[in-house]
């Protein structure tokens, strides 16, 4: 960026207010509730015939998994510890060992694809969900007959394909992963380390529980969990990006203003206490796309100073309940977005012209 713009003076703001500070110690803090609260839930769910002490055991289990997700994905940004091996512990203690995620695909897709081309069109694969769902005009008008019946009713089957959101993730990272692995050129060892949690991960979750239950009963807690993981991922990625909000932008923006293309493609949502801990800073979803590895910790001290700024500098800087969010997140199936061929321009307040 350069010295003097509006972006480069923001992040000067806060590096001078010391919020290069990383905070591993209360996000590891934190990765303990996780690991505990999933422990505690996989225990009663093992251990207790009643349907109620089993029904909240799963959701203590779903709860964990979101927390330890979300750790994860801190810790792909280098946001956890300045030491590289601590975010690697964490990241692939939450992907490839626990979620079955190759922590690989994961830095490609989220780092390198997602972060610096959010919301762009023929770039951004989160906001490419064709040919099963259209998230612009442009996709809907594309198709005819029954595809484009499928399209126009979408919104409907959308609760239902939900559930196989998180068996496509593992299926892409397994595919990109072997790829990887198939190509002397392109494969590394943090290929192999990646494979060999990957396999780690049968060996605990599937092998390990097989000596104590029958496997179609291993089997099927799997698929339970890896369903209700899917509705959680939407739930925590979706609302930052799908709302009509958060705009839908072409290829050719990409040379634009750094600042506005993330605000302008991003919204933030609010939360509660436990909302927050279950989040992990993507409720601060505007912060963290510039300010990735900015601990999470920070984000809520940091909001009031990125929204003054914005307002001030002409840049949008949208917040919308969690719950609101997400429905905006369905109505945008229902309602594919324009794709816009420029950025807004900034708009600074009269003072400051």
């Amino acid at each position: 960026m350069p010295a003097n713009s509006d972006f480069a003076r923001l992040r000067n703001t806060l590096m001078a207010a010391g919020f290069s500070e990383r905070t591993p110690w209360a996000i590891f803090g934190e990765w303990l509730v996780f690991v505990g609260l999933t422990i505690a839930g996989v225990a009663a769910l093992a251990t207790s015939d009643a349907w109620w002490v089993r029904l909240l055991a799963f959701a203590a289990i779903i709860m964990g998994s979101m927390g330890i997700t979300t750790n994860a994905h801190t810790a792909s940004h280098h946001a956890i510890s300045k030491r590289r091996w601590v975010n690697d512990f964490f990241l692939y203690f939450g992907y490839p060992f626990f979620s079955q995620v190759s922590a690989n695909y994961w830095r490609q897709k989220h780092l390198v694809i997602h972060h610096p081309h959010p919301n762009i069109v023929g770039v951004d694969n989160d906001a490419n969900l064709a040919p099963v769902f259209a998230l612009n005009q442009s996709e809907l008008h594309r198709v005819r007959g029954l595809h484009r019946w499928w399209y126009a009713h979408q919104g409907y089957f959308l609760p239902l394909m939900l559930v196989g959101n998180a068996f496509g993730v593992v299926f892409q990272s397994w595919r990109y992963l072997l790829r990887r692995l198939a190509d002397p050129a392109k494969r590394t060892r943090a290929h192999w380390a990646d494979l060999s949690v990957l396999m780690l991960h049968w060996v605990v979750w599937v092998g390990v529980p097989c000596l104590f239950f029958t496997l179609e009963a291993v089997l099927m807690f799997t698929l339970l969990r890896y369903a209700a993981m899917s509705y959680a991922a939407f739930a925590l990625f979706a609302p930052a990006h799908y709302p009509a909000a958060a705009g839908l932008y072409d290829r050719s923006t990409l040379n634009g203003n750094f600042l506005m293309l993330q605000t302008a493609t991003t919204i933030n949502f609010r939360t509660g206490p436990v909302g927050r801990l279950l989040c992990g800073g993507v409720e601060y979803q505007i912060e963290h796309h510039l300010f990735p590895s900015i601990s999470p910790r920070h984000y809520r001290a940091i909001s009031p100073i990125v929204k003054r700024f914005c307002d001030e500098h002409g840049y949008p800087y949208r917040t919308e309940g969690w719950f609101e969010a997400m429905w905006h997140s369905f109505v945008t199936f229902w309602r594919p977005k324009v794709v816009h061929a420029a950025l807004p321009e900034p708009e600074p307040r009269r003072s400051q012209r």
